[in-house]
């Protein structure tokens, strides 16, 4: 096969400069990927063109057609062509040798078999060379099916765009929209026409447009941008949820220069999540509340920090002449609001807002456009400068009667829809309940301190040199607990036993304790008896704390020199070392029957000489700084 040499009929001679031209030509005939063939014109007798035959070749037209160069040349055309194209092809080569004009057929279809397929598709390009036609193709058939392929899946696409629930849009390089799906005009109210053009970010509520920063930064880089929740601007000028992602969409070099974003309606779930998320924080919050205002503070806060509303604050109810709405608990942001408004739950036009109505009527009060409401004008400029559109105030309910009520604003008119609203009224409900469970236990906690009170007293009034005693020790007790980092549940505790550690004293006769002077060892074995005559008497009551222990334990010692049990360490509850170190501070520093007061500085001596083998090391640390810290006994139960 001698596939790429030429064979025309007027060779150079071999060597001339001809030659050599000729064969550099020739290499690079060879080198060209598409099939190249020059053909001679035949005509009939009355000069009419009927065929070519075939006068050189390349070896991309002998690989096409299968055989050699020596085998193709002095071929014809009309042989290798189908009978049922033959005819068009052989007139428009005809017209390029007779008129000189180029011919160029793109995508020209041939309707035959080859290679198992039933249509081949070639761009043809012929030219007049001297008197010959030179003729060049490409077989293009994959790539036009690829094309067709595109244009369909391009189409069905669109289809799918065009009639889904989701906006669809495509954007250019610079973030303008290119193109809109008709879903546009139902979910946002825009015709897909009065968007085209738009900067995509002219859509988007200005507090949302911070969240695609780097969008297009990102679709340029080719990679798609994950779902993200943000609004989007309504044809009437409101603002929709919409969930956002984006795809980028490379040219045929690769390089990206357009995006397709996908735009959910979020709307309703933003609004249900937004309360679901304040009502499962507050549950949180009504656990581990311990009072009301913390309750009421972390509410609203919550709910602006977690729930995403623009604002919250909790008003109470006063029965005044004026039927006052006094704010008790707010957010932080826009707090300044609540200085510049007055709000009442009486008949006036102060109270025709959503708060009072609200406790008036006992019943949720729902603001879904303040634009729209004539009766928020009182309140309307300061409301609108602060960017709130809608709220909701819930009254809340503690034992039968409307204490106030819990009021949330959004920037979205109709922020509260039906589900939202729901979930909010159990919110309030809640928080009702907390409030309730909060005053039943601070009234229990006052019966619990009169009645400890009491206990204290009953001891104290049968001996005049311990009266005050144990309400100092719990003093002294309770601050060394809180250096010593104690929360206010232990505290309270601590103060309770403290207060009452010695009430076993009751079952020791008068005379023993006024008594002056030392007293014989079978008298002091009953005043020992006291520590365990208190714990009985405490082990009677339920206690949160461990009451009784510490009564118990008060006269134990870290060495196991102490009484009634000879605990050691560990073994001794913490409370009761600390009332240990209290207890003795106080009794040496004052005046007892058997003795005159040593005087606390004295008292402190002592304290610290018995660290460690008598009393803890931390307590008595604690000690130290909560008097250099400035400590004094006072006649009250005061900790300073």
């Amino acid at each position: 096969m001698s596939t790429g040499r030429s064979t025309s009929a007027d060779p150079s001679a071999p060597g001339s400069p001809a030659s050599s031209a000729q064969s550099r030509a020739r290499a690079s005939l060879d080198g060209l990927l598409d099939p190249w063939v020059i053909q001679d014109v035949v005509r009939d007798e009355a000069g009419a063109v009927v065929d070519f035959e075939f006068v050189d070749i390349n070896t991309a037209a002998c690989d096409y057609f299968g055989k050699t160069a020596d085998e193709l040349v002095g071929s014809r055309l009309l042989d290798l062509l189908p009978a049922h194209v033959e005819t068009g092809l052989l007139a428009d080569y005809a017209a390029v040798v007779e008129t000189g004009e180029p011919l160029v057929l793109d995508s020209f279809v041939y309707p035959y078999e080859l290679d198992g397929r039933a249509e081949h598709i070639f761009d043809i390009r012929a030219i007049r060379v001297g008197g010959l036609l030179s003729l060049t193709w490409r077989d293009v058939s994959e790539r036009v099916a690829s094309q067709r392929q595109l244009l369909e899946s391009d189409a069905r696409y669109r289809l799918l765009a065009e009639n889904a629930s989701d906006v669809v849009v495509e954007t250019d390089a610079d973030g303008r929209l290119q193109w809109v799906s008709p879903s546009v005009e139902r979910v946002l109210g825009w015709s897909p026409e009065a968007l085209v053009g738009t900067p995509a970010v002219d859509l988007l509520a200005p507090e949302d447009i911070g969240a695609v920063e780097g969008l297009q930064v990102t679709v340029q880089s080719g990679r798609s941008v994950p779902s993200r929740e943000l609004r989007c601007r309504t044809a009437s000028g409101e603002f929709r949820w919409m969930d956002l992602h984006a795809q980028p969409v490379p040219n045929e070099s690769g390089t990206v220069d357009a995006a397709v974003i996908g735009l959910r309606d979020a709307h309703a779930e933003v609004l249900a999540r937004r309360a679901l998320t304040t009502l499962s924080a507050g549950n949180a919050i009504l656990v581990r509340a311990e009072s009301e205002d913390a309750l009421l503070a972390e509410m609203c806060e919550t709910a602006v920090a977690r729930g995403g509303y623009a604002f919250c604050w909790y008003g109470r109810a006063v029965d005044d002449a004026e039927r006052t709405v006094r704010p008790v608990a707010w957010a932080h942001e826009h707090a300044d609001y609540l200085d510049a408004v007055t709000i009442s739950w009486g008949d006036g036009p102060l109270g025709q807002g959503p708060t009072g109505t609200s406790i008036r009527t006992r019943t949720t009060s729902i603001l879904q456009d303040f634009t729209l409401e004539s009766s928020y004008r009182p309140w309307f400029v300061e409301a609108s400068a602060r960017g709130f559109r809608s709220s909701i105030s819930l009254p809340v309910e503690v034992g039968g009667a409307v204490d106030g009520a819990f009021v949330v604003y959004a920037v979205e008119p109709r922020a509260f829809d039906e589900r939202s609203v729901s979930l909010l009224e159990d919110l309030a409900a809640q928080v009702g309940y907390g409030l309730n469970r909060l005053r039943e236990r601070a009234q229990l906690d006052r019966a619990l301190a009169s009645a400890v009170d009491l206990l204290a007293a009953a001891v104290e009034s049968r001996d005049a040199y311990t009266a005050g005693h144990q309400a100092r020790v719990a003093a002294l007790a309770v601050a060394i607990g809180r250096e010593l980092g104690f929360d206010a549940h232990r505290l309270e505790g601590l103060e309770y036993g403290a207060t009452i550690h010695d009430i076993g004293k009751n079952a020791v006769p008068i005379a023993i304790l006024a008594r002056p002077g030392r007293l014989p060892e079978e008298e002091m074995a009953v005043v020992r008896r006291h520590a365990e005559v208190g714990w009985e008497i405490a082990s009677r009551f339920e206690w949160p704390w461990p009451i009784a222990e510490m009564i118990h334990q008060h006269h134990e010692r870290m060495n196991g020199s102490g009484y009634p049990q000879g605990l050691r360490g560990e073994d001794i509850l913490f409370e009761a070392r600390i009332i240990a170190v209290a207890d003795v501070f106080e009794a040496i520093g004052s005046d007892r029957p058997y003795r005159r007061a040593l005087g606390f500085d004295r008292a402190r001596e002592i304290v610290v000489e018995g660290s460690g083998p008598l009393f803890d090391t931390e307590v008595v640390a604690a000690f130290e700084r909560v008097l250099d810290a400035g400590f004094r006994f006072d006649a009250d139960r005061s900790t300073d």
